[in-house]
């Protein structure tokens, strides 16, 4: 909804109520015109004046007939002066002005609209209103993420009060709202923990004041791996995203039997959940939920026996303290993987595009941003002897190869 819009009140409205006041006139002088033209009663709104902090509510009663109804605002009691703010149906009665400036006093006109998009309006027929001045309501964030908290802050005269009322109008699907028994250090009186993607609205109430506040939950779930695995990739770490970060869902359900899942009683430090290993070609599908957000991870195994994926090794073995060089060919051109995993032992690490820097007990993983002039994407440097397995992803494809510090 604007602010303010471009359009104040079309003169051809009040034409219409001129028009409207000599229809009757002409009935009343016997003329029987007033059947061809049915005039819409003009509606008288009433506003709040400083009841809310942070908004207006504007009333009428409805007007039969009407189609829907036009609402203008002004600073002033003259509806020539007045803007259109937004449009309501014609079975609404109530809206409220969420861009009012804090106390600052608007005149509203209500006009119900007939069939033609004519509006009609008497001049005397406005609602006065305003804010409150001296309270305030504050949000530490507008938008946050599944999972995630926005503290709520009441100031009353610039002094941090905790309110007499705090309830949910809509949108409690979205997120939960905790309110503490006291004010915290910071001064908060509690925070909303987003749940699910939507909007969650809040009225704080401070005795005969109150204001309404929204907070909207928004996330991005995502997974790795992105892409295909390949059916002689082996074991393949699963992790889950939530705005970035790895989470740990609870499972639900399996759909497919080409990939099996083993889980972890809690996320690995490289945010793995479990690990993936294929068994057929063709896709399974793994159900988890998370604040109640159902997460569908569908991951797709291929033939990657013919693979067009090369990874090569300045060297067969690293020793400890030395370094070999990786890279990475698809169909014979030097490549950046775009993800891939570390196995050692029973642990598997995932590691997505970009700079990688990563250590295990045996070895040191560099992934470079770019690749170098001779083509390599990365080195290992040995740590300690023993053996990893190295997978990397491109295109839908994957390739493992072992490699033993000595």
């Amino acid at each position: 909804m604007k602010t303010q819009a471009s359009k104040p009140l079309q003169s051809s409205e009040f034409f219409s109520a001129m028009k409207r006041i000599a229809v009757v006139a002409l009935v009343a002088l016997g003329l029987g015109i007033g059947s061809a033209y049915a005039a819409l009663p003009a509606v008288k709104c009433n506003a709040t004046k400083g009841s809310y902090y942070s908004c207006v509510n504007i009333t009428w009663s409805r007007a039969s007939g009407a189609k829907y109804y036009r609402i203008y605002r002004g600073t002033s009691p003259y509806a020539s002066k007045c803007y259109w703010i937004k449009n309501v149906g014609a079975n609404t009665t109530s809206v409220w002005d969420y861009t009012a400036s804090p106390a600052v006093r608007y005149y509203y006109f209500v006009l119900p609209v007939d069939s033609n998009g004519t509006g009609y309006y008497n001049a005397s027929y406005y609602g006065e209103g305003y804010t409150a001045a001296n309270g305030i309501v504050q949000q530490s964030a507008t938008t946050i993420g599944v999972g995630k908290d926005c503290r709520l802050y009441m100031s009353i005269n610039g002094t941090r009060v905790k309110p007499t009322n705090v309830s949910v109008v809509a949108g409690s699907n979205s997120g939960k709202v905790y309110v503490y028994n006291s004010l915290n250090s910071s001064g908060s009186f509690g925070y909303v923990r987003g749940y699910k993607e939507g909007d969650i609205y809040i009225r704080v109430t401070y005795y005969t004041q109150s204001a309404l506040i929204k907070v909207t939950t928004k996330s991005t779930l995502t997974m790795s791996p992105k892409s295909a695995i390949g059916l002689n990739s082996g074991k393949v770490g699963l992790v889950i995203y939530c705005d970035g970060r790895p989470i740990m869902p609870t499972y639900q359900y399996t759909v497919g039997t080409t990939v099996s899942l083993t889980r972890y009683g809690s996320l690995t430090s490289g945010g793995s959940l479990g690990y993936l290993t294929p068994k057929s070609i063709g896709e399974t599908t793994f159900v988890f939920t998370y604040y109640g957000n159902t997460i569908y991870c569908t991951v797709k195994v291929i033939d990657d026996s013919s693979s067009g994926l090369e990874l090569y090794t300045s060297s067969p073995s690293v020793s400890v303290g030395s370094e070999v060089a990786l890279r990475l060919t698809y169909n014979g051109t030097s490549i950046k993987p775009t993800s891939g995993t570390i196995k050692y032992g029973t642990n598997v690490l995932s590691f997505g595009a970009g700079s990688v820097n990563m250590s295990v007990p045996y070895a040191k993983i560099n992934i470079y941003s770019a690749l170098q002039s001779n083509g390599a994407f990365g080195k290992i440097t040995g740590l300690s002897a023993g053996s990893i397995s190295l997978t990397l992803n491109y295109n839908g494809q994957s390739i493992t190869k072992n490699i033993t510090v000595k």
